[in-house]
C-alpha cells in the first residue's frame, strides 16, 4: 500500500527524480496509493555502466557525500515537494524520511555531532512547516546503536537480505531468504529501536551488471511460492513484535530491480507469480 522511491543527489542535483515527478506524482490516480522517499546516499561507482568491464570500487563516479548547507537544500526539497502531499506515508503523524546509509551520511557532515545537530535542524523545519515533525527511518546496512542514539532515528528495515546474508556458494533462495530473516531479531535487540519492520526479498542475482566477466555469487531458484514463505516468515515476525500505536510495516525489495534480480513486477517467466504471493498472504 505503499511505495519507497529511492531518491538521488549527485552533484549538487536530483538525479533520476523524474519517475516520481512525471511518472507517479504526474498519474491522475496517485492520490489512490501512498508513497514515501529514501535518499539513496551512497556513492556511484562503476556498477551502473555496463560498457566498463572493470567494475572499479575504489574510484567512483560520484560521491553521496554532503556538507550541511547541501543537506539543507536537499531536505528543503523533501519539504517542499513531497512532505505536505495528502499521499505522502506517514508514521505517527510525521512524514518518514528513510536514509540508505547513515554511516555516509555522519562522514558527510563531519561526524555524529554534526550530523545529529543538522537532523535536528531539520526536525525544526518540519515543525516550522506545520508537518508535526519527522520519521527518520534507516536502512540496516551498516548501521549501528550508536548511531541510532546519536542521531535519534525512529526505526529502521531491510533493504535487501543480501545485506545480511551474502550469497556464499550459490545457495537456493529459501536457505538465502530464511537466513537473512534471522536479523530480525538479532536487529531489535542489538540496536535498541521500539519499531523494526520485518522484510523480504525477492531475490539476488546482479549478473546483468556484468556482462564481461566471471558468475556473480547468486540466490537460486527463487520461485513465488519460495516468496510467499519469505512474505509469511516476515508477518508472522511483524504480528509477533509490533508494537501498539505503530504500523505493521513490511518492506519488500522491489518493485524493478532487474539488474540485482529482485523484481516484484510481472515478466514473461513467472507472469504474476510474485504479486499473486504478495495476494495471498495479505489480501482476505
Amino acid at each position: 500500500n505503499v511505495f519507497i522511491y529511492d531518491w538521488y543527489w549527485y552533484g549538487g542535483r536530483p538525479f533520476l527524480e523524474d519517475a516520481l515527478n512525471n511518472g507517479f506524482l504526474g498519474a491522475a490516480n496517485n492520490g489512490k496509493m501512498k508513497f514515501f522517499v529514501m535518499w539513496a546516499n551512497h556513492h556511484v561507482n562503476w556498477l551502473w555502466d555496463n560498457r566498463t568491464a572493470d567494475k572499479r570500487w575504489d574510484k567512483p563516479r560520484w560521491t553521496a557525500w554532503v556538507d550541511a548547507d547541501e543537506f539543507r537544500k536537499i531536505s528543503d526539497r523533501w519539504i517542499s515537494k513531497y512532505f505536505s502531499r495528502p499521499n505522502y506515508y506517514r508514521i505517527g503523524g510525521k512524514p518518514v524520511l528513510m536514509i540508505y546509509e547513515a554511516k555516509t551520511f555522519i562522514e558527510g557532515l563531519g561526524g555524529v555531532d554534526k550530523a545529529a545537530a543538522a537532523l535536528s535542524a531539520f526536525r525544526a523545519r518540519c515543525e516550522k512547516a506545520g508537518l508535526g515533525g519527522v520519521h527518520i527511518m534507516a536502512c540496516d546496512y551498516g548501521l549501528t546503536k550508536e548511531m541510532v542514539e546519536a542521531l535519534k532515528i525512529d526505526s529502521a528495515t531491510i533493504y535487501n537480505m543480501v545485506h545480511w546474508s551474502r550469497p556464499v556458494g550459490n545457495p537456493d533462495y529459501a536457505v538465502w531468504a530464511e537466513k537473512g530473516a534471522r536479523r530480525f531479531d538479532a536487529a531489535k535487540k542489538e540496536l535498541g529501536l521500539s519499531a523494526y519492520f520485518a522484510h523480504a526479498s525477492v531475490g539476488w542475482d546482479t549478473n546483468p551488471r556484468y556482462p564481461k566477466s566471471s558468475v556473480q555469487p547468486t540466490a537460486l531458484n527463487s520461485t513465488p511460492e519460495k516468496f510467499e514463505v519469505a512474505l509469511r516468515r516476515a508477518k508472522d515476525w511483524c504480528d509477533r513484535n509490533t508494537a501498539e500505536g505503530t504500523p505493521r510495516l513490511i518492506t519488500v525489495n522491489s518493485w524493478n530491480e532487474w539488474t540485482e534480480g529482485s523484481y516484484l513486477e510481472p515478466d514473461t517467466h513467472f507472469k504474476f507469480g510474485y504479486l499473486e504471493a504478495v495476494k495471498r498472504v495479505f489480501m482476505k
